[in-house]
C-alpha cells in the first residue's frame, strides 16, 4: 500500500510539473507559479504578466480579453469570466455579451472570488475570498461580499529614497 502511496504521490507531482510548463507556455508568462488544476478559455486573448500565481481550481475565460499584470495572485477556485448573457435578449435567443478584465500589477484575488465582465482591478488591490466584483475596484484597496464594496485602503509603506 506505501508503494503505491508513492507512486501516485510522485506522478501527481510529474504531472503538475508537466501543467505547469504547459501554461507557462500558452501564455508565455515568465516565472509563472500553478499549483493544481488551473482551467483557461480562449487562451489566445488571455495576457499574464511576468511572476503570476495560479492556485488549484482557478478558471479563466479569455472570450473578451483578459490582460493580468505582473506579481498578480489567483487564490484557489477563483473564477475571472470575460463573458456572460444578455438577460435582456429574448429567452429563445439569449445573446452572448463580451467585456475584457484587466487585473493590474500585484493584486491578490481570493480564494473562491468572482470576477465579472468588464471589470477593473486596481494595482495591489485584494479580492476578499468569496466576493463578487461587479464594478472596478480603485488601486490599494480591499474589496468584499457579494456584491463586492469597499472596504479599506491599503497603506503601503514609503519606499526607501
Amino acid at each position: 500500500m506505501k508503494l503505491l502511496a508513492g507512486i501516485i504521490f510522485h506522478l501527481r507531482r510529474f504531472l503538475l510539473k508537466i501543467q505547469q510548463r504547459y501554461w507557462a507556455t500558452v501564455l508565455g508568462a515568465e516565472g509563472l507559479c500553478v499549483y493544481g488544476w488551473v482551467t483557461a478559455e480562449n487562451t489566445p486573448n488571455i495576457t499574464l504578466g511576468k511572476n503570476c500565481t495560479l492556485n488549484e481550481g482557478v478558471y479563466l475565460n479569455g472570450c473578451g480579453g483578459l490582460t493580468i499584470g505582473d506579481y498578480v495572485r489567483i487564490s484557489s477556485h477563483a473564477i475571472i469570466q470575460t463573458e456572460g448573457l444578455d438577460y435582456l435578449s429574448p429567452v429563445e435567443a439569449r445573446v452572448h455579451l463580451t467585456a475584457p478584465v484587466h487585473i493590474k500589477r500585484g493584486a491578490w484575488i481570493g480564494s473562491g472570488a468572482i470576477i465579472l465582465p468588464g471589470v477593473t482591478v486596481g494595482e495591489n488591490s485584494v479580492v476578499a475570498a468569496g466576493a463578487v466584483v461587479t464594478k472596478d475596484v480603485a488601486d490599494n484597496t480591499i474589496v468584499a461580499g457579494v456584491p463586492a464594496v469597499f472596504k479599506k485602503v491599503i497603506e503601503l509603506p514609503a519606499a526607501d529614497s
